[in-house]
């Protein structure tokens, strides 16, 4: 084997390792930031709005993806929100994605109000 590649390999190697213990102890600091971002956005007295939510959710997104982008500049970030009325029902979310093992994750947060439900699925793919 050409010693060039080698070292190439592995310097590629250590871009593309991801420290999964860093990412999940950040996470939790991240999921107080999202709570505190949902109770700016929606308030308790809040009511289930569709068009008034659909502006302040494509605001919470865009402030999702720009906050992520900061830590993790070598992945694409990818943000869905799934907004629900909560009317007492029960809610399946159903999802396939085709994710590398090694170098992409995704984290989901939720938050409920009485009268709405709010998932979120934000994917760190990586860039090569």
């Amino acid at each position: 084997m050409n010693p060039i590649k080698k070292q190439f390999y592995s310097s590629n190697e250590q871009i593309k390792k991801f420290n999964e213990k860093i990412f999940y102890q950040s996470f939790e600091n991240y999921s107080k930031y999202l709570n505190k971002l949902m109770k700016i956005y929606f308030n308790l007295n809040d009511n289930y709005d569709h068009f008034k939510f659909q502006i302040k959710l494509l605001s919470l997104t865009e402030q999702i993806k720009d906050l992520f982008k900061k830590f993790y500049q070598r992945y694409r970030i990818i943000v869905q929100i799934y907004l629900y009325q909560n009317l007492d029902q029960s809610i399946l979310i159903l999802s396939k994605y085709l994710l590398n093992q090694n170098s992409d994750y995704f984290y989901q947060f939720s938050f409920q109000q009485k009268d709405f439900f709010i998932f979120i699925n934000i994917f760190f793919i990586y860039k090569e």
